[in-house]
């Protein structure tokens, strides 16, 4: 979504590029580089303040999708995990840090899971830290498939999995109709290799 070390192609920088004159529609919230799913932006600054506050609200609201590593033990629940960045530079990653963290929770729901070595999650931020999903199903015990950064090999149980099967799957704007995101192919493609059905989880989420 925004440039940085090793960052040359961004969403920021493809904006500026098609709205040369300069009234380009301006972010109000990110998603990690390797994360599917809706973004959604401002058309000028009224409408983003309107936005940012309605996020920092919980006016609005996200819906994620995630396969992850193993099952959860609650299947359902609240995780109230206070987030802070460690490691040194270019390793850094969020930790959780009860005493020093910033405060981070996550609704979460186990919708299936293929013998308890798979799980499909449905994931709701209601906070907006750095890595923050990533991070909190680490405390759960269930790292994101493809997330090597956080799960380490764990994240990769077979060669199926090819990316982070992290999805921005649905966003609700206050007094809007829903935005959904269907999953793109690569991520149906391991839904699929893992019996669960992309279709009918789709199907799911629209009509929430």
């Amino acid at each position: 979504v925004l440039g940085g070390t090793g960052t040359s192609e961004h969403v920021d920088g493809g904006i500026a590029a098609a709205f040369p004159d300069g009234k380009k529609p301006l972010l109000v919230h990110r998603l990690d580089r390797d994360t599917s799913g809706v973004l959604v932006l401002a058309k000028h600054g009224r409408a983003a303040r309107q936005l940012a506050k309605g996020f920092q609200s919980r006016h609005h609201g996200k819906i994620y999708l995630a396969l992850v590593a193993g099952r959860p033990k609650e299947l359902a629940g609240v995780i109230k995990a206070p987030l802070i960045k460690s490691g040194s530079h270019g390793n850094e990653k969020m930790v959780v840090d009860d005493m020093r963290g910033d405060h981070a929770e996550t609704i979460f729901e186990c919708l299936d899971s293929i013998g308890g070595k798979v799980s499909l999650m449905q994931l709701e931020p209601l906070t907006g830290r750095t890595h923050q999903l990533r991070a909190h199903m680490i405390a759960l015990g269930c790292p994101i498939l493809g997330d090597g950064k956080y799960g380490g090999a764990d994240a990769f149980p077979n060669a199926q999995v090819t990316r982070l099967c992290l999805h921005a799957a649905r966003l609700d704007l206050a007094d809007e109709p829903p935005i959904i995101a269907d999953l793109p192919h690569d991520l149906a493609a391991i839904m699929t290799f893992f019996d669960f059905d992309p279709l009918a989880v789709m199907d799911m989420i629209r009509h929430k």
